[in-house]
């Protein structure tokens, strides 16, 4: 009795070429966006009115509930997924294509022998069998097989967090991941407690972290009983649920939202990649007392230069990456940039101007001062 979406699909050519050399893009009107999560949530925001509110954009908190799990396929499901997906499939026949979402890998991996990872585990089957039954999935199902189940949208308590309570971050002041979410904090004036987490000696695998985060991972981000175990999740809702006049993050449009969102999955997928290894290598490893692994310095240096390029080109045209205002499309990127800028690697960002300007203005916002104090008493 649900009533989804219908698009016409046009293939163009020789129009539109995606800067990091991957398909899948969207073109309506001037806006083109070329990352598939940035273009499913421009989808559900745009037309929600016409189809199922897939996003739940109508309560932040349900929506940040969706936001944390895009994040979890994104960074836990996708990776060995897609691991497995090309070993069985794309390594025989010598090419190359990427999985991007639960259906389309799990389609192909519900017919190897490992199928049973799913088929053992009685909720994860079900879920299973519920996402692929719906007609939007038997519609665009590569292998064109339908697999049998019941469609349906679940459910959510009615209660998510108390705007009295206190907000909370565990996590560790050398994480990155952390750092997002403390600087997102700061930008939106609210209270929270952080609460450090010693890595080394085994917290993550302890309560009560092991309960709020069963990935083992930091951070994790409290509010009330909201709990969000995803960074870049918590930043989203944050800007969405406590706007302040003048210092909104998110544009309300959601053409200009489909932009920001195309730009925090970049930061995600293309620049934090390389710019992590760096930071461990340049940064991190010294600390340990190790020596940086030099093989692996330069062709995280190759791969960041090339990432650089293209923002500095667009810089050349805006200010900041999603238009002439500040966005969590640049909150996103300041962490790594901090500790890129105080290693060898700085070189990357200094030799091109646009960038080098983008990251001091960035860099000297207040709230990120106020996130270095608290690394200077940490």
């Amino acid at each position: 009795g649900k009533k989804f979406q219908k698009f016409d699909v046009i293939v163009v050519l020789n129009v539109y070429v995606p800067p990091f050399g991957k398909v899948h893009t969207l073109e309506v009107g001037d806006l083109s966006l070329f990352e598939s999560r940035a273009i499913n949530r421009y989808l559900a925001r745009k037309h929600k009115e016409t189809g199922i509110d897939l996003l739940l954009c109508d309560d932040d908190e349900k929506c940040a509930i969706v936001d944390a799990w895009q994040e979890v396929e994104a960074q836990q499901f996708n990776h060995p997924l897609t691991a497995i997906f090309s070993q069985i499939f794309v390594h025989p026949m010598r090419e190359y294509t990427l999985a991007d979402h639960h259906i389309p890998g799990l389609v192909y991996f519900m017919r190897t022998s490992m199928a049973f990872w799913i088929t053992s585990r009685p909720h994860v089957n079900a879920w299973w069998k519920d996402i692929s039954s719906s007609p939007a999935s038997i519609k665009t199902n590569p292998v064109n097989k339908q697999v049998n189940g019941v469609a349906g949208l679940g459910s959510f308590p009615s209660t998510f967090h108390s705007k009295m309570a206190v907000r909370k971050v565990y996590g560790t002041l050398w994480s990155t991941e952390t750092l997002r979410v403390i600087a997102s904090l700061h930008e939106h004036e609210l209270d929270f407690e952080f609460i450090p987490v010693d890595v080394v000696s085994g917290d993550l695998q302890r309560e009560p972290l092991l309960s709020l985060n069963p990935f083992g991972e930091v951070p994790v981000f409290q509010d009330g009983d909201l709990i969000l175990i995803e960074s870049r999740a918590a930043m989203r809702y944050m800007a969405f649920e406590y706007p302040a006049p003048g210092k909104e993050h998110v544009f309300k449009d959601p053409l200009l939202q489909g932009i920001v969102a195309g730009w925090i999955d970049i930061e995600d997928h293309q620049f934090d990649p390389p710019a992590f290894k760096l930071i461990n290598e340049l940064v991190l490893q010294p600390k340990r007392g190790m020596k940086p692994d030099q093989a692996i310095v330069t062709d995280a240096e190759t791969k960041l230069g090339c990432v650089l390029d293209i923002y500095e080109e667009r810089l050349t045209k805006l200010k900041y990456l999603a238009g002439d205002v500040f966005t969590s499309a640049d909150l996103t990127h300041v962490p790594d940039l901090y500790f890129l800028k105080g290693s060898p690697a700085k070189a990357l960002i200094e030799s091109r101007p646009h960038v080098k300007t983008w990251c001091e203005e960035i860099m000297a916002r207040p709230t990120w001062t106020k996130v270095q104090e608290l690394m200077a008493k940490a």
